[in-house]
């Protein structure tokens, strides 16, 4: 390696979370790190230059193997996150020029969303100011919400304690023969990766919960009270696990956690070659920002219409169409649009045409134009 290492944790510890700090400091010292520092309390304490050399600290093998036995956050954890350097570079600045004074060529963070997050602006600025340091994000969530991984250190241990509890909590909620409905809540934020591990307490002694509810799908009110009515007409006690991020059937927009505004017109209607209309809910959608603008729906229960809650990246944007229910955007194939993609305004519609005119039939291309939209101003 020929430089030093430094490694910090973030976000909440797990079970598993120093096992990963283990990993990383054998993994340097074996590869030739000539010191591995520790962030002690994350990226807040690294700010305040309170870093410890590992190396004095572990000093032989039962060492390690006590570390990844070790509860807790053995460097301490924070919270800190990151601004965007885009707007402030000041933090970035301190913290790139601590990194030098240590010599630093590989920096490890141990964490979740928030903490990949950390890594991914730190690896962005540094890539920006031509650093050569390495920025690698260690996974680490009970979520197991992070991208491009099967699953995270932390779940397993996880979903083996949802597993675990749900078991005693029905046993409870079923000593009295009484009627009861008990809804356990259970953490995850938007995944249900931890929801769904309530299924676990399934076995040969324990039926098991009645009913999991999972932010991936649209939670509708009636449906959930009408099965709760049929269930307990069977049995007296009924157990249901449901996500922290489960979300309301309503197939609607929201913009942090904010209700988007819309007001419906008259309906949009659009004719085919021979006279047959379509015809579309049409709405002026007024943004956070005041900003209105026509949208089309079809219904509100279309198959795009109910997703999971998305975190947007900084730098990047997230991009709908007007035609809500036909429209391939962000949600679809697009996916978030890179900022240094946007160069511009659009001003005019300079050509638009009916999905439905063939490649290999070009004598239909004709009427497949919307000649009526080209080159219309864009307002």
């Amino acid at each position: 390696m020929g430089k030093n290492a430094i490694v910090g944790q973030s976000g909440g510890p797990t079970s598993v979370i120093n096992a990963s700090l283990a990993g990383v400091f054998e993994s340097c010292k074996s590869r030739g790190a000539d010191i591995v520092y520790g962030m002690c309390n994350g990226v807040a304490g690294l700010l305040e230059e309170r870093v410890v050399d590992l190396s004095t600290l572990l000093t032989d093998d039962l060492d390690i193997e006590l570390l990844k036995r070790t509860p807790s956050s053995f460097l301490g954890s924070c919270r800190y996150k990151l601004p965007d350097w885009h707007t402030d570079e000041t933090v970035y600045k301190k913290l790139f020029a601590i990194l030098e004074k240590l010599n630093i060529g590989y920096f490890f963070y141990i964490g979740g969303n928030d903490s990949m997050d950390t890594i991914g602006k730190l690896a962005e600025y540094g890539e920006r100011i031509q650093s050569d340091i390495r920025f690698m994000g260690v996974p680490k969530t009970i979520d197991n919400d992070l991208m491009v991984t099967d699953h995270t250190p932390g779940y397993g241990s996880a979903a083996k304690y949802i597993g675990v509890v749900m078991k005693e909590i029905i046993r409870d909620a079923t000593v009295y023969g009484t009627k009861y409905v008990t809804v356990v809540e259970i953490m995850g934020r938007n995944a249900g990766w931890l929801t769904a591990a309530a299924a676990l307490a399934k076995s040969d002694d324990c039926e098991g919960v009645d009913m999991i509810c999972l932010p991936e799908v649209p939670f509708n009110v009636e449906h959930f009270i009408e099965k709760v009515r049929v269930m307990q007409e069977k049995k007296p006690s009924i157990v249901i696990a449901v996500s922290e991020g489960v979300k309301l059937e309503d197939g609607r927009l929201y913009v942090n956690g904010e209700l988007v505004n819309r007001e419906e017109i008259e309906d949009f209607v659009i004719r085919d070659s021979q006279g047959n209309a379509e015809r579309y809910h049409q709405y002026i959608e007024t943004l956070p920002n005041d900003v209105k603008h026509k949208i089309l729906e079809v219904s509100d229960s279309e198959s795009e219409d109910n997703l999971p809650e998305l975190t947007v990246p900084q730098g990047y944007y997230f991009v709908m169409g007007d035609n809500r229910d036909r429209s391939d955007d962000s949600r679809v194939n697009v996916g978030f649009v890179p900022f240094e993609n946007l160069v511009g305004k659009a001003r005019f519609l300079f050509f638009s045409h009916n999905d439905d005119g063939a490649w290999y039939k070009p004598w239909t291309w004709p009427k497949k134009i919307r000649w009526e939209r080209l080159f219309n101003k864009i307002k």
